[in-house]
């Protein structure tokens, strides 16, 4: 101790003692009188926390990466000594500094802010994989498919959808089949489906439309974009109408279903544009074919445009394109174009050297 005191500190020291003064006295100010009153800040008895810990640390850190500065002197930090005040404080600062440590890891930057989590893009699920899943079931009927997703960066949620009762679904098996080149398991739905569907979700609103088409060797998607709300959705059942020779349900898109579709797309750009259509009884396919982003396409404006008298831009056709190519000029050869003016004849078209 005797040796420390004695020991004049080097330059490096020194600054990097005076900047450690002036960061405790900008923190000490922002420190509530009452509590420095009642307790003064030289008591070895009230330890920092983990926040003013945290926050001399970065202020530490700032200033050393603000200007480098000389080592300091060796031999006075190692005879400084070790009180208990300073080992009071020890786990706090090693806490601090995992703290900064994280943040500075997180956002590559020393300024302790907490950067958003990274979003680690999954793989599509394709036919290696789906090979590679059957060989996993086959081999472990009880895989754990969570477990699997994961370590092939898949979605577990995903894969589960490809799994039932320890094998392939039906519809993955069927694609397997269709891209070895076999007959595909899965037949296309028909009018005769949908009438049966028709029929048994008139019996049972609540049917299980998975099992009831995997019972008839039909697509579960497919049939369930047939379902809605425990009925056919109008579109469909307006197709069974006309098969049947019934009047359509359903009514064509006039200018003044698109008027105020632009209205409502005006007021919330975030539409359900399936439930508004079927407000209006208009197909719901239809209608999304229109919009894009939130607003019409540019040839809903145009039919707009045309039914309000407003002028367009004449739409460029196939035909329009192939006239607006410049023809190839006539080419002559040298001899020609010398013989033709020997003649006298004028020449007609631009004469080019072949």
């Amino acid at each position: 101790m005797l040796n420390f005191t004695q020991q004049t500190p080097s330059p490096g020291t020194s600054q990097l003692l005076g900047r450690f003064e002036a960061i405790q006295k900008s923190f000490e100010r922002h420190v509530n009188a009452e509590a420095l009153a009642e307790m003064p800040s030289s008591s070895p008895e009230r330890p920092l926390s983990f926040e003013a810990t945290a926050l001399i640390l970065q202020g530490m850190q700032a200033c050393m990466n603000a200007a480098p500065v000389p080592q300091a002197n060796a031999g006075a930090l190692a005879c400084m000594p070790s009180g208990p005040v300073q080992q009071q404080h020890l786990p706090e600062a090693r806490a601090a500094e995992k703290q900064i440590a994280s943040q500075d890891a997180g956002s590559g930057t020393g300024d302790g802010l907490i950067s958003p989590p990274i979003r680690i893009r999954r793989r599509k699920v394709g036919i290696q994989t789906l090979r590679a899943l059957r060989d996993a079931l086959i081999h472990a009927p009880r895989l754990d498919v969570t477990g699997w997703a994961r370590t092939n960066h898949l979605q577990p949620r995903t894969i589960r959808n490809y799994v039932c009762k320890g094998a392939l679904t039906p519809e993955a098996q069927n694609r397997l089949d269709v891209a070895d080149g076999k007959a595909p398991r899965l037949r296309t739905m028909g009018m005769d489906d949908l009438r049966a569907l028709r029929d048994a979700l008139a019996d049972n609103p609540e049917l299980d439309v998975t099992g009831w088409s995997r019972v008839n060797d039909l697509h579960p998607g497919t049939i369930a974009s047939c379902v809605f709300k425990g009925a056919l959705t109008p579109e469909v059942q307006s197709r069974l109408d006309v098969a049947d020779g019934k009047p359509p349900r359903l009514r064509k898109v006039e200018t003044d279903d698109l008027r105020a579709l632009s209205d409502a797309l005006a007021h919330n750009s975030k539409l359900d544009v399936t439930a508004w259509a079927r407000a209006r009884n208009l197909n719901s396919h239809t209608v999304r074919s229109l919009v894009r982003k939130g607003t019409l396409r540019p040839g809903a404006r145009k039919r707009l445009q045309r039914a309000d008298g407003h002028p367009t831009k004449p739409r460029r056709t196939v035909a329009w394109t192939a006239a607006q190519v410049r023809k190839p000029s006539k080419r002559f050869s040298e001899a020609q174009i010398v013989g033709v003016l020997k003649e006298g004849k004028p020449v007609t078209g631009k004469a080019e050297l072949s």
